[in-house]
């Protein structure tokens, strides 16, 4: 199925954020990791291309097509997001005038806040495995854009980082001795370290071509 975010021009999308409530922070930053992973796609395509080329053609095209694959998921996350956060609005102008209108929207209101905890935890594990997979064609890149799969990999630790905050942001309205507030703090500080790792790693490997004291 089509995503409904990809199918919209630039200005369309662009409009839509300042309209609010949603696509919001999470929203953007999938569609910016979905971006960065083409930029990332297209630098693995031109490097095979190159008579010098040093890499691995098979394991360039894997990662490739890997990116390209991981850029369409992340458009869709970014549409379940937007569903997630309105449904969750929605929850929360539920009935309380009774003690069972009180214990629904409660219980509605946990499950779309748990589901707006989940989907981007899905958008930064999808980016985080982009970037480590910059990582993994770093070795070969051709100079002439080696550029060019920096930023994409700069991009998507800034979509990362991004996304997290939102995940902080809603974390905070959960029950903390609640095991699904474990697991998703373990989850989130987990990405954060392989994130922070990940742009360490591939900066080293990718200062020499880009001509970095």
């Amino acid at each position: 199925m089509a995503s409904a975010t990809a199918n919209l021009t630039l200005q369309q999308f662009a409009r839509q954020i300042a309209a609010g409530p949603t696509p919001a922070a999470v929203a953007v930053s999938a569609t910016t990791a979905a971006f960065a992973l083409q930029l990332a796609a297209m630098a693995l395509q031109v490097s095979a291309r190159h008579r010098d080329f040093a890499g691995a053609p098979r394991a360039f095209a894997q990662l490739n097509l890997a990116a390209r694959n991981r850029a369409d998921d992340l458009m869709r996350l970014a549409d379940e997001d937007s569903a997630a956060f309105n449904e969750y609005l929605t929850c929360l102008r539920m009935p309380r005038n009774t003690a069972a209108e009180r214990a629904a929207r409660q219980r509605a209101a946990g499950a779309a806040l748990r589901r707006a905890i989940e989907i981007p935890l899905a958008v930064a594990h999808t980016a985080l495995d982009g970037l480590e997979s910059c990582v993994q064609a770093a070795d070969g890149i051709h100079q002439a854009v080696a550029a060019d799969l920096a930023g994409a990999a700069t991009l998507l630790s800034g979509s990362i980082a991004a996304t997290l905050l939102s995940v902080d942001a809603n974390l905070r309205r959960l029950m903390r001795e609640d095991e699904f507030y474990r697991t998703a703090v373990a989850q989130r500080q987990e990405l954060e370290t392989r994130s922070s790792q990940a742009c360490g790693r591939i900066r080293t490997i990718l200062c020499g071509a880009l001509g970095s004291a």
